[in-house]
């Protein structure tokens, strides 16, 4: 993968839950539409620039399908859902928790990332 757009793309990442909070945490729709947006733009660019985008161990792929397995769930439900805005919600939140993860388990793989992940979401607080 290239270097630069990886740093670059690994730090947006990093960035992306503090900034998100402080727009109230993503709970109103539209700052969650557009960190769902740019989380699914990182997995595109990542997919399209890694060898290997996949988990390459299964607990890491069991994580990724259990995830996706949630969102179908989601968005299987608005067939039985009394009030389908709180389900639109709840699909918009758990999109937005698979492409950031998707995208984390490419972009995370770097020893810089994994060394500074904790440091810089502390000082972000």
């Amino acid at each position: 993968m290239h270097s630069a757009v990886a740093t670059a793309l690994a730090a947006s990442l990093i960035a992306g839950p503090t900034v998100l909070a402080f727009f109230s945490g993503g709970f109103f729709e539209r700052p969650r539409l557009i960190a769902g947006l740019l989380a699914w733009v990182a997995v595109i660019a990542a997919t399209v620039l890694a060898r290997r985008p996949f988990p390459r161990d299964w607990p890491g792929r069991l994580a990724l399908a259990g995830l996706a397995a949630l969102c179908a769930w989601t968005a299987v439900s608005f067939l039985w859902t009394p009030i389908a805005g709180s389900t639109e919600d709840d699909l918009q939140r758990v999109l937005l928790f698979l492409g950031y993860f998707f995208a984390a388990t490419v972009l995370f793989r770097a020893t810089w990332v994994t060394r500074l992940m904790e440091p810089l979401l502390a000082a972000a607080r």
